[in-house]
């Protein structure tokens, strides 16, 4: 079967239209991507831009050589409007809008998307790691994503050859992971695990090793590649409300199992770039870094916090414990010690915090609580300055709070008892926090299925009303045009529909029966499982079903190879046949040519032997000798037969019938031995 992919940028704008055709289009283009795949396939690109972009993109040589191997198709976005009650960045809400468009396009025709941003570079072989998942039968791909600084990326990369306008960008996974330790973003530095500004929310944890590679633990995963091909539903609701870096993979692909998730970057990598001057990451110190004791316990509890905020969702979760190398060369001791650790850190934020992390995270609260009193109090909680209050004395206030956090720390290093009750009381509250999340989440759960239920019975009934609106549309036509053929196929029509109202009823018999046996079973143990088991049971029956497909195939090429077989071994033997015929021949038509002339040797060896027999009958010579004279001692034998048929040869040559009487007898004499 031909894979069929579908690729997707969403962009507008000179700025961004430049950076997807010299970079990522251009790595795209490297011969271990997009021109790795199969040839005959309908595999498409689609632009989701405006119409002035879209004029713009056909004179680049990029696009030119992109028709090679997929079909460029425009998607139009310029009618997209902000909706007022929106809350997410307008800007954000359009990429979403395209996504949307892209997707949908692509479930619509079963196809494998995947969606690529236009500030983004592939390693070489990006794209031959995507069909490896499609081919394992995977429903998506989760990959990092590493942000770069656009000042120093670009130039570097315009400096070594790399990138070359016109051309396609070939890097490799291991040079492209060079790149990016040697130009992070300062995001990227915020998210590194020893930087003494270390991001308050840290969306993945980063352990650097120059030269070598990194490890990363992180949240954030980029739905790549979704598989629409062995997808049966398409949820869109993150892309309406959300972005799809949201919860679009876990809406779509609930088991960790049905996901490929990309952990080395030799296999795939891509890196995204940006300006500092767009977007920068700000750099701010705590004095929890500063303390040996209780530095690790601040940022596990950090961790921790955004692990179990609302804003993960249970497959993010899973997802972090997973380690991604990135690597410059073969894996190293150091890597391997370096993942080793991270991993240590990582496990604790599954289990339950310490006494550390919890003095740490009772004294930020009360930290908190104190600095925004003196704000408040001061007329700064709301960050505007009233004037009131002189620079030296607030300068006092943050020296006295920093002394309350030293003595905070103090206090729960000496008082150890004090720590251990608000242990247990943040043990009972993640407790209570942990069972309502649960109750949110099985109520979320039961209204995206019976959401998922709604959409699927009303797609039904659309699709039965197309279908009748179809059947009635042709019945008129035929009607209107040959009788006959209307009567013929009129019974034809009539069978298919009751077929296929009975096929349609016992489906819905069936499909009613498995829902009532599902809600039974998940009112009486839990949903989660009865999802787990219905997926499994369906991809088995899928796999079944191609297997036997597969099986259909193989019989079917296996009886036209035997009839080929027959057919050539049959045309061998008539071949062979009529060689041997042809032979025959030869060999009768030789045979008897080689008797006419053994006949006319021995009438000529009579001729002469009667020849002979005149000329001594004109001397004179006695007959015996005469005779003894012409044969001779040697095949005396072989040469009585010729003169048995004499007579019509004497008296075509004119000789006596006395001479050849004599002539005999005196052979038939020589002959018995007389």
């Amino acid at each position: 079967m031909t894979e069929t992919f579908h690729f997707a940028a969403v962009f507008w704008g000179g700025e961004y239209r430049e950076y997807f055709l010299r970079y990522c289009l251009a790595s795209l283009l490297s011969p271990r991507n997009i021109a790795s795949l199969e040839p005959g396939g309908d595999h498409r690109f689609y632009f989701c831009t405006t119409p002035e972009d879209w004029r713009a993109l056909q004179a680049d040589p990029m696009v030119g050589l992109l028709r090679r191997y997929a079909t460029p198709e425009l998607i139009d976005i310029s009618g997209y409007r902000h909706a007022p009650g929106d809350p997410r960045d307008p800007s954000m809400a359009r990429m979403s809008y395209g996504h949307l468009l892209a997707t949908d396009r692509a479930f619509k025709t079963k196809a494998a998307a995947v969606v690529v941003c236009p500030d983004v570079i592939f390693s070489d072989g990006s794209v031959e790691t995507l069909r490896r998942a499609v081919r394992q039968g995977k429903k998506g791909v989760a990959a990092l994503g590493m942000r770069m600084r656009t000042e120093t990326l670009l130039p570097a990369l315009e400096r070594d050859g790399v990138a070359v306008h016109g051309r396609p960008l070939v890097v490799s996974g291991r040079e492209l992971v060079r790149y990016c330790i040697e130009n992070y973003h300062s995001e990227s530095k915020a998210f590194h695990y020893d930087s003494p500004h270390f991001a308050s929310i840290p969306v993945s944890c980063i352990w650097t090793i120059p030269g070598q590679g990194a490890v990363i633990h992180t949240f954030s995963w980029a739905a790549l590649l979704m598989n629409f091909a062995v997808m049966r539903t398409h949820e869109t609701e993150c892309l309406e409300k959300w972005t799809m870096d949201g919860n679009y993979i876990s809406q779509n692909i609930t088991d960790v199992n049905e996901l490929y998730v990309v952990t080395d970057s030799d296999d795939l990598f891509m890196a995204s770039f940006t300006k500092e001057s767009v977007f920068s990451y700000p750099a701010h110190s705590k004095i929890w870094h500063e303390s040996p004791v209780f530095r690790e316990p601040y940022k596990i509890g950090l961790m921790r916090q955004l692990k179990e905020s609302n804003v993960m969702d249970p497959l993010k979760r899973q997802l972090f414990e997973s380690p991604v190398i990135l690597r410059t060369g073969e894996m190293t001791a150091d890597l391997a010690r370096t993942r080793k650790d991270a991993k240590r850190i990582v496990d604790k934020t599954y289990r339950s915090p310490g006494w550390r992390e919890l003095a740490v995270r009772e004294i930020e609260h009360n930290v908190s609580s104190a600095q925004a009193l003196a704000l408040g109090a001061t007329g700064l909680a709301d960050g505007r300055a009233s004037g009131r209050l002189p620079v030296r004395a607030f300068r006092i206030l943050g020296k006295a709070l920093l002394k309350l956090e030293d003595l905070a720390i103090w206090w729960s290093v000496y008082f150890p008892p004090r720590a251990t009750e608000i242990r247990a009381s943040h043990l009972a509250l993640d407790e209570e926090r942990r069972r309502s999340k649960d109750v949110r989440a099985a109520e979320i759960r039961a209204s995206h299925l019976a959401l998922a239920e709604e959409r699927r019975r009303s797609k039904d009934v659309r699709a039965a009303e197309i279908r009748a609106s179809h059947l009635a549309l042709a019945e008129e036509r035929r009607r209107s045009k040959d009788v006959r053929a209307a009567e013929i196929r009129a019974p034809r029509l009539a069978l298919a529909g009751e077929r296929r109202r009975s096929k349609e009823a016992r489906a819905a018999e069936v499909r009613a029966s498995r829902l009532a046996l599902a809600e039974e079973r998940r009112r009486s143990k839990e949903a989660r499982a009865a999802e787990v088991r219905a997926s499994r049971l369906a991809l088995a029956e899928e796999r079944r079903r191609s297997k036997e497909a597969r099986a259909a195939e193989v019989r079917t090429s296996r009886r036209a190879l035997a009839e080929e077989r027959r057919r050539s071994k049959e045309a061998r033997a008539a071949e062979i046949r009529a060689s041997r015929l042809a032979l025959a021949e030869e060999r009768a038509k030789s045979y008897r040519a080689r008797i006419i002339e053994a006949r006319a040797s021995r009438i000529a060896r009579i001729e002469g032997i009667v020849g002979g027999y005149i000329r001594d009958d004109r001397r004179n010579v006695p007959l015996w000798r005469k005779t003894l004279g012409a044969m001779g001692v040697i095949g005396i034998r072989a040469s009585v037969a010729p003169f048995r048929s004499l007579k019509p040869l004497s008296r075509r040559l004119g000789i006596h019938e006395g001479l050849v009487r004599m002539v005999n007898k005196a052979s038939e004499r020589v002959a018995g031995g007389g």
